[in-house]
C-alpha cells in the first residue's frame, strides 16, 4: 500500500501524519537518496538515474554505479512497473547483487503494476554478498514480482556479517528450487524480515538452512500467504551440537494454503537445543499443517515448539511429531494452546521417541476431525507425558488416542477437558502392563472431566493403571471399555450407564448436560460431588474449581468439565482471529458472573491497526445459542474473512457500534428477570470491519451462562 492508497481510506489523517512525522524524526540521523531504473525508456549512462524523468535501463547498471552509502546514509532504487525486467525486454543481468543500505522498491502509479523480474531457468534473482552485512529497513525490497528462477533470493552472512533486510509487499512465483534461501554461515544471527508477501507455485516458499556449528537464524515471517508446496522450510544440519541453542524466529499471522507442509523442521547430525514459534496463523488444505522431525538429540538437548492461536482446517495431518530418531536424553516439548482443530483428519500425529516427549495442549478445540490426537509411542525407548487440558473434542471419529506401550513411566493426562459426540471412542489408552520386568509403568489419569455422547467413552487396554477423578460420563452408548487386567479407580465420579467400585460416585445418576454445550444445568446431582481435595485451580472455561452451588453453602468442586456458577459466568473462548497488519479482535465481558435481570457488558478491543494507529470504523455484535457454528462453516475465508473463525450458530445480531480511536467498543445487553433463563447459555462473537479494503475481522467467542 502507498500512501496515496493510505490516504484514501484514512479516517483520520491528522492524526496519521503525526505519526509519520515522529518516525521521520526519529530517522532524520538517516540521509536518503532516490534513483531511478525503467527497462523502457532509460539508459545504462552516468548521466542518468538520478531523476524519474532520466532513469537507468537495468536494475544491474544502477546498483552498480550508485554512490556507496555509510551507516548514516541509505538509498532507493525505484524500479518502474507496467513492464518485465529479464535478459530479453531490458537486456537485465542475474543475479543482481544488493549494496550497503541500499532498498530497491517497484513503483506503480498510474497504472497500478508492479515490476516484474523474470529470472532465467536455474538462474538466481538476486544474490547477497556473503561478506557484506544488510540491516532491516536500510535494506528494504518492495512492490516486486519475482517470476522462474531456481531462486529468487539467496541470503547467508559469513562470520561477523549478518543478513537482515526486509522483504515486504513482494510476490513470488514459479521457482524450481525456493522463493527464498537462507543459508547462514557464520557464527551469528542471520534475522531477515517478511511482511506481506505471497509465495506460490514454488517447492518451497522459505527455505532456512544451518549447516556450521555455532550458526543461528530466526526470521521474523508476518501476513505472508504461501499457496502450494512447503511454505516455510527448517533444515539444521550440524556435525556438533555446539552452542546455547537456536532460537528459530517468529511465523505469525500467515495463511498457508493447500501446502504440502505449511511449516516444516527437519533435524540432520547432531543439533543443539532448538526454539520454534508460531501464532495466528491460518492452514487450510494441507498435508500437513507443521511438521516437526527433530531427529537425533544427543545428551541432554531441549526442544521446544510453541504453536500458539492458530487454525487448522481440512488438513490430513494438523501437527505431525515425528521423534523416532531421538537419542539419549534429550526432550521435546511441544506446546499447542488455544488453536483450532477443524475437519482434518488427523489433529495432533506423533510417532516415537527415544528421549522424552512433553505434549502440552491447552485450550484447544478440535471439531469433526477423524481422530483429535493420535499418539504412538511404538514400543520405543522413551517416555512420553501428554496433558490435555481445558480442551474441547467435539463430533469427532475418535477423541484422544494414546498408545504408549514403553515400560518408562509414560502417561496420559486429561483434565477439565470436552469430549462429546464423537462417533467412535473419546479416550483410548494403551501402556506396559504391571508384569515383573517393568520398571516404570505407563499410566492414565481424567480428572474433572465430561465425556458425553460418544460410541465409545473411555476404552483402556494393558496399562499399570486407570484412575477417574470427578469424571462425568452420560449418554454414551459404552460408557467403559477397559481390560480386565487393568486396575481402575474412579472416585467422585458421575456414571450414567455404570457401576464402579471407589469413593463419592453416583451410580446410574443423569446429570443433567445442557444439550447445545455439555454444561451442568440447575439441579444437577454433579454440583458440589466433586473431589474436595483437587489440586485443579479452574474449570475448561476459567471460572473456579472449587465454588459454591447454592447459595451461602461451601466451595466443593463439581463433577466434570463444568463447574457450575450460582451467579452465572462470562469467559471468553475458542480461537481468536487476526487481520491485516495484525489486527487481533477481542472480546471479554465486564463481569464474570451474569445473573438474571442484570446487563452483559460485551466489550471490544484490539479493533485497531496497531503500526498505523487506525481502527475499524464499526463492529458488528452477534450471538447464538451454541459454542459451536453447527452446519454454518467455522473458516470464513469462504466468505473474505481468511484468519477468523465462526464461534456461534448466529440467531441474532445488534445493532453497529461505533469503534473507539483506540480499537474499542461496548454492548450492554439487558437479560429480563425470568427465572426460567437461569442455566441459559448465550454466545457472542465481535466482527470488526476494517477501512476499505481491508475487509472484516472476527474475535474470539464469548460463553455466557446465566445464572440466579
Amino acid at each position: 500500500m502507498n500512501m496515496k492508497q493510505l490516504f484514501a481510506w484514512l479516517p483520520n489523517p491528522a492524526g496519521y501524519i503525526s505519526r509519520v512525522a515522529a518516525l521521520l524524526l526519529a530517522m532524520a540521523c538517516l540521509r536518503s537518496q532516490s534513483y531511478y531504473v525503467n527497462g523502457s525508456t532509460g539508459v545504462d549512462a552516468p548521466s542518468h538515474g538520478t531523476t524519474a524523468a532520466s532513469p537507468w535501463k537495468t536494475i544491474t547498471y544502477g546498483i552498480a554505479h550508485m554512490p556507496a552509502q555509510t551507516p548514516t546514509t541509505t538509498a532507493t532504487l525505484y524500479i518502474e512497473g507496467n513492464q518485465v525486467y529479464s535478459p530479453s525486454t531490458n537486456g537485465e543481468t542475474f543475479p543482481l547483487t544488493p549494496a550497503y543500505n541500499v532498498s530497491l522498491e517497484g513503483t506503480f502509479v498510474g497504472h497500478g503494476v508492479w515490476p516484474v523480474l523474470q529470472v532465467p531457468p536455474g538462474q538466481t534473482g538476486v544474490l547477497f554478498p556473503a561478506n557484506q552485512t544488510f540491516n532491516r529497513n536500510a535494506v528494504t525490497f518492495r512492490y516486486l514480482d519475482f517470476r522462474g528462477g531456481a531462486i529468487a533470493m539467496l541470503m547467508g552472512a559469513n562470520a561477523g556479517q549478518r543478513h537482515r533486510p526486509r522483504v515486504q509487499d513482494c510476490q513470488f512465483h514459479g521457482q524450481t528450487f525456493a522463493s527464498i534461501q537462507l543459508a547462514t554461515h557464520g557464527a551469528t544471527v542471520d534475522d531477515p524480515r517478511f511482511f506481506q508477501v505471497l509465495f506460490d507455485g514454488a517447492p518451497t516458499g522459505v527455505l532456512l538452512d544451518i549447516t556450521q556449528p555455532g550458526c543461528s537464524l530466526a526470521p521474523d515471517i508476518e501476513e505472508c500467504t504461501f499457496l502450494g508446496g512447503t511454505g516455510v522450510q527448517f533444515q539444521i544440519a550440524l556435525s556438533a551440537a555446539v552452542g546455547a541453542g537456536i532460537n528459530l524466529g517468529t511465523i505469525r499471522s500467515c495463511h498457508f494454503q493447500s501446502c504440502l507442509s505449511g511449516a516444516s523442521l527437519v533435524r540432520y547430525l547432531m543439533t543443539p537445543s532448538v526454539t520454534f514459534h508460531a501464532e495466528r496463523c491460518r492452514f487450510a488444505s494441507c498435508d500437513t499443517g507443521i511438521a516437526l522431525s527433530p531427529g537425533i538429540m544427543f545428551g541432554t538437548s531441549q526442544d521446544t515448539y510453541n504453536i500458539e492461536s492458530s487454525s487448522f482446517y481440512d488438513c490430513v495431518q494438523a501437527v505431525r511429531l515425528q521423534t523416532s530418531n531421538m537419542g539419549g536424553n534429550g526432550t521435546t516439548t511441544v506446546n499447542l494452546n488455544e488453536c483450532m482443530m477443524s475437519g482434518n483428519q488427523i489433529g495432533i500425529y506423533q510417532r516415537g521417541a527415544y528421549g522424552t516427549v512433553l505434549m502440552n495442549v491447552s485450550g484447544t478445540t478440535f471439531r469433526q476431525c477423524g481422530t483429535a490426537a493420535d499418539l504412538d509411542m511404538g514400543g520405543d525407548n522413551g517416555s512420553m507425558r501428554a496433558d490435555f487440558s481445558a480442551c474441547v473434542v467435539r463430533q469427532c471419529g475418535s477423541g484422544i488416542r494414546a498408545n504408549m506401550n514403553t515400560g518408562n513411566g509414560s502417561r496420559l493426562m486429561v483434565r477439565s477437558s470436552m469430549l462429546v459426540a464423537c462417533s467412535g471412542t473419546a479416550v483410548t489408552f494403551s501402556g506396559a502392563g504391571a508384569g515383573p520386568m517393568v520398571l516404570s509403568p505407563d499410566y492414565a489419569e481424567i480428572e474433572s472431566s465430561t465425556i458425553a455422547d460418544n460410541h465409545i467413552g473411555i476404552a483402556v487396554g494393558s496399562a499399570y493403571y486407570c484412575s477417574l477423578t470427578s469424571c462425568l460420563l452420560a449418554g454414551n452408548a459404552t460408557e467403559l471399555a477397559i481390560a480386565p487386567t487393568t486396575p481402575t479407580y474412579a472416585n467422585w465420579c458421575c456414571l450414567q450407564s455404570a457401576v464402579l467400585l471407589g469413593i463419592g460416585n453416583l451410580q446410574i445418576a443423569n446429570p443433567m448436560l445442557s444439550p447445545t454445550t455439555y454444561k451442568l444445568g440447575p439441579g444437577s446431582p454433579c454440583i458440589d460431588a466433586g473431589w474436595p481435595g483437587t489440586t485443579l485451580a479452574e474449570d475448561y472455561e476459567g471460572d473456579p474449581r472449587a465454588s459454591a452451588g447454592t447459595l451461602g453453602g461451601t466451595p466443593i468442586a463439581d463433577i466434570g468439565a463444568d463447574e457450575y456458577q450460582l451467579h452465572g459466568s462470562a469467559h471468553p473462548y475458542g480461537t481468536a482471529g487476526f487481520g491485516p497488519f495484525n489486527v487481533f479482535p477481542t472480546i471479554a465481558a465486564a463481569s464474570s458472573s451474569a445473573a438474571i435481570g442484570g446487563i452483559i457488558d460485551v466489550q471490544l478491543s484490539g479493533a485497531i491497526m496497531p503500526v498505523f494507529g487506525v481502527p475499524a470504523a464499526y463492529a458488528l455484535l452477534t450471538m447464538g445459542w451454541s459454542d459451536d457454528c453447527g452446519l454454518l462453516p467455522v473458516d470464513l475465508a469462504v466468505l473474505g474473512m481468511p484468519g477468523t473463525n465462526l464461534l456461534t450458530n448466529v440467531a441474532a445480531t445488534f445493532p453497529l457500534q461505533a469503534v473507539a480511536p483506540q480499537g474499542t467498543a461496548s454492548y450492554a445487553h439487558a437479560i429480563p428477570y425470568l427465572p426460567p433463563l437461569v442455566g441459559l447459555t448465550l454466545t457472542y462473537q465481535w466482527f470488526a470491519l476494517l477501512p476499505n479494503p481491508y475487509g472484516i475481522v472476527g474475535s474470539d467467542g464469548l460463553r455466557v451462562t446465566l445464572g440466579s
